[in-house]
């Protein structure tokens, strides 16, 4: 995560981070970093469970234990921003988010599809605003991340918050 704070900050470019319950609590200095360097974030669950599985009261406990975590942690909301673990998400638990004040989002690429997505949205960059790219906190992907913004950033895009996209 740090070194996703560098490489963002030597680009002046802010992200959304959904993170986990869990992760917070594992990582309270690198939450609280990532909100320092004005980065906003998302709720992503407690445990990371399939949703489609859990059922109402265990997918209201996954939110909102994370959102409790967050708040005590690093005084901050995940509100309204909600990302499915592994994109498992049914109408019926759409709608119980909806109801508790998130809006649930999905990716329009992830590393694996990035260099396939630059391709199309190069030639298509009307078609490409407001994408959601996946990135997640590995190692690899931290390493990969200052080529990978630096591609967009040649291709005419800039990144930014879900926030200021959805402005």
């Amino acid at each position: 995560v740090y070194k996703i704070l560098e490489v963002l900050r030597a680009r002046n470019m802010k992200a959304t981070f959904f993170i986990t319950g869990r992760w917070v609590q594992a990582f309270p200095e690198a939450a609280r970093a990532i909100i320092r360097d004005g980065h906003e974030l998302g709720n992503h669950s407690y445990t990371h469970p399939y949703f489609s599985r859990i059922g109402y009261d265990g997918a209201t406990e996954e939110f909102n234990a994370t959102e409790r975590a967050v708040r005590e942690i690093t005084g901050a909301t995940t509100r309204p921003y909600f990302r499915f673990p592994y994109g498992d998400s049914t109408a019926d638990m759409v709608a119980l988010l909806a109801k508790n004040g998130y809006i649930a989002y999905h990716w329009s690429t992830d590393e694996a599809g990035f260099p396939n997505w630059l391709a199309q949205a190069s030639t298509n960059p009307a078609g490409a605003n407001g994408a959601i790219l996946l990135f997640h906190g590995r190692t690899d992907s931290a390493a990969s991340l200052p080529n990978w913004l630096d591609q967009l950033i040649a291709a005419g895009f800039r990144g930014t918050t879900l926030s200021e996209t959805l402005r």
